[in-house]
């Protein structure tokens, strides 16, 4: 599986009442990054000879970075000042990084075979905005959130037929880190639980969720473009190394 990088798009003055210490936004998303590149040369330059021995604790490695980017497109969520603007962020990119995410580790796939990562975000996204309008109705409440549980189920369903990356599991764990939001360290254990249930080798993701709860609510210095182009500009440089290796 691979994962990608989605930076928040919280708004300046709005962030969370910070904690003194513990690890801000920035170096939980360098961290993810590099786990996310270390997973995916692996995935897809794998069967070279130098990196067969490498290729298990490469991915075990890599299994670091979805679960941080689950929990950030929740707090993007939470404090974005524009949820359509950071949705179509979202959008645009998965399009950018489509072919060179199926030549980088599908190449025998058709194009659209294979959907990569930022869709399974988009949809988590789609799943917790349909979620938050429903919890904030009064009237008829109950119905509300029967038809948001409805469309949810939906939106897995789509993400299944369509094989997203990460695929149903990777929304409901967005779900599930929204849900329970106030309570953090309830929300990433049940997320870990609910991951390692979906794939057990996601198991290995436990230090992720560990540095999750270490999260200060600071943003840090970066920039979100960078983690937004870094996703299809890896790809694209994974496909090109694919192809000259005949891989």
């Amino acid at each position: 599986m691979q994962e990608s990088n989605i930076g928040t798009e919280a708004a300046a003055g709005a962030q969370p009442k910070a904690c003194r210490y513990g690890i801000n936004a920035a170096v939980l998303k360098y961290l993810a990054v590099a786990a996310m590149l270390c997973d995916h040369i692996a995935a897809s330059l794998g069967a070279l000879p130098s990196l067969r021995h490498a290729y298990q604790p490469m991915r075990f490695i890599g299994r670091f970075a979805f679960p941080v980017y689950c929990f950030f497109i929740v707090e993007g969520f939470k404090y974005s000042r524009d949820r359509w603007k950071y949705l179509r962020n979202i959008c645009i990119f998965a399009v950018l990084s489509q072919v060179q995410f199926v030549k980088a580790f599908y190449p025998q796939s058709n194009i659209f075979g294979k959907l990569n990562v930022n869709c399974t975000l988009a949809l988590g996204l789609v799943s917790i905005w349909i979620l938050d309008n429903a919890l904030k109705t009064v009237r008829r409440r109950a119905v509300h959130i029967a038809a948001a549980c409805l469309c949810i189920g939906g939106l897995c369903f789509a993400a299944y037929r369509l094989s997203t990356d990460y695929r149903y599991g990777g929304v409901l764990l967005i779900v599930l880190l929204y849900l329970l939001k106030q309570y953090r360290p309830l929300a990433l254990l049940a997320g870990y639980v609910w991951i390692c249930c979906y794939n057990p080798t996601e198991v290995y993701a436990f230090p992720a969720f560990l540095m999750l709860m270490l999260y200060n609510g600071k943003r840090g210095r970066q920039n979100k473009w960078f983690f937004y182009a870094f996703y299809p500009a890896h790809l694209v440089v994974l496909a090109v190394l694919r192809a000259k290796f005949g891989i």
